[in-house]
């Protein structure tokens, strides 16, 4: 029987995409650096090789660093980390026999990240400065040490001189109103811990007109 060339076309491609997607299954996952470093209220992926029909117990040297989370399948997780610190993710295999495996283990570090309140700056006249500079401690503000704040430039109508903020100690400005009202303006800032951002918070600002004597007149 004569075999078309078409037919030894499909059967090659066929061949080398088997090939190709065995050797993709072939490859192994690549391990985690230990420690794996995150940060805190961020939420990270795990996981181990499948065995099929095996069932795993995932546990944290201390319960209260994190709430671990059942992912797709018995082999994976997710752990939304809540504590700073340094601490141990395990887990332990129990294939299908009930034969009980030697724990695997991954050392963690949290690294903290600032809490910050929304803040009411001083009210300031059109023209002046204001600052405003957080305190850990103060209220339910959490603030590692070396916390720097960014923020980009508010755009208000009637106010001027707002600009943008990056690496700052202190949320500070200067602002003209150059209207003859009072005026909000507001700041959204993201507060940077070392490597990790805090959740955005916000200093408003309000700004007094600009006082507009007249000339001095005789009657």
């Amino acid at each position: 029987m004569k075999t078309s060339k078409f037919f030894v076309q499909i059967t090659l491609v066929v061949i080398m995409l088997a090939s190709n997607t065995m050797n993709v299954w072939a490859q192994p996952y690549p391990a985690a650096t230990s420690p794996h470093v995150v940060c805190q209220s961020a939420t990270e992926p795990y996981g181990v090789i499948l065995t099929p029909g095996s069932s795993y117990a995932w546990t944290l040297s201390d319960p209260a660093a994190g709430t671990i989370t059942a992912g797709a399948t018995p082999n994976l997780i997710t752990v939304n980390w809540t504590k700073a610190g340094s601490y141990t993710l395990q887990v332990v295999e129990t294939n299908q026999y009930g034969c009980v495996g030697s724990p695997v283990t991954i050392a963690i570090t949290v690294n903290p990240v600032a809490f910050i309140a929304n803040k009411v700056a001083a009210n300031i006249c059109s023209g002046d400065s204001f600052e405003v500079i957080p305190v850990d401690g103060v209220g339910t503000d959490i603030i590692p040490a070396g916390t720097t704040y960014s923020w980009s430039a508010p755009v208000v109508a009637g106010i001027t001189g707002a600009a943008a903020g990056s690496g700052a100690t202190k949320i500070s400005g200067t602002l003209v109103n150059t209207t003859n009202a009072p005026i909000d303006v507001v700041y959204t800032v993201i507060p940077k811990s070392g490597t990790c951002d805090g959740a955005s918070f916000t200093v408003t600002v309000k700004v007094y007109p600009q006082v507009n004597t007249s000339p001095i007149y005789h009657n």
